[in-house]
C-alpha cells in the first residue's frame, strides 16, 4: 500500500505490459517496492512506488537494445511531440537501469493536437485574447 507521500508506477505499461502507438508516456523511478497480493491479478507480486517526479516521454517509437546478458544496455525511443507548432523531430532516449526501477505510466493524451495546427491551446488562447480585446474597445 502506498504511503501518503508516494504515487504507485508500473514497470511496464498498463494494461498488457506493451506500448502503443497511440498513447504517450512518463517515466520516473521506483523508490519503494513490496511483494503483495494484487486480486486484479490473482497472485502475489511486486508493487512499485515513488516519491520522485515523472518525467514527460512522448509517443513510443521503438526499444534498442545492444549487447546480451548482464552487459546489455536497454532503452526506449520517444517522440517529444510537445514541441508544438515547430517541425522539429526531438527523440528522447530513456535507458532501462540495471536495478529494475524505471517504470511508467500513461500521460493524459492529447494535452494538446499537435497534428492539428488549430491546437486546443492555441485556440482558446485566441478565444481569450479575442474576448479581452473586444471587451477594452468596448470601454474605450
Amino acid at each position: 500500500m502506498p504511503h501518503p507521500e508516494e504515487i504507485e508506477c508500473f514497470r511496464m505499461p498498463m494494461p498488457d505490459g506493451q506500448f502503443s502507438l497511440d498513447k504517450r508516456y512518463e517515466y520516473t523511478y521506483a523508490t519503494r517496492k513490496t511483494w503483495e497480493y494484487i486480486p486484479l491479478l490473482r497472485r502475489k507480486d511486486w508493487r512499485y512506488f515513488t516519491t520522485k517526479a515523472f518525467a514527460y516521454a512522448g509517443k513510443w517509437l521503438r526499444s534498442e537494445r545492444r549487447g546480451w546478458g548482464d552487459g546489455a544496455d536497454c532503452w526506449e525511443v520517444f517522440l517529444d511531440d510537445r514541441a508544438g507548432d515547430t517541425n522539429e523531430r526531438v527523440e528522447r532516449i530513456v535507458m532501462w537501469d540495471y536495478d529494475a526501477t524505471l517504470c511508467w505510466r500513461e500521460f493524459p493524451y492529447p494535452l494538446y493536437p499537435v497534428d492539428n495546427p488549430e491546437s486546443v491551446i492555441v485556440s482558446t488562447t485566441r478565444e481569450i485574447m479575442d474576448k479581452m480585446i473586444t471587451s477594452i474597445d468596448s470601454h474605450s
